[in-house]
């Protein structure tokens, strides 16, 4: 298992979103979006399910947020 700080996540975030950004202005015809969940090994103290179920939700929370998303 990687540990990686909120500043890493952040950071990855960022470098998708500009990737894509140029991706999308360059092919308009194909857009691609992306969401990303995380859950901190000490959030759920160690239990892998829980990490997993913790970042699946924070996926879904982010994808709610984006504009037409329904699910």
């Amino acid at each position: 298992m990687t540990v990686c700080s909120q500043d890493i996540v952040d950071s990855l975030r960022e470098r998708l979103d500009r990737a894509l950004e140029k991706f999308n202005l360059e092919n308009p015809d194909l857009q691609i979006g992306f969401s990303l969940g995380f859950s901190p090994v000490f959030s759920s103290s160690g239990n892998f399910q829980e990490m997993l179920k913790q970042a699946d939700n924070r996926m879904y929370d982010e994808k709610r947020k984006k504009k037409g998303f329904r699910g």
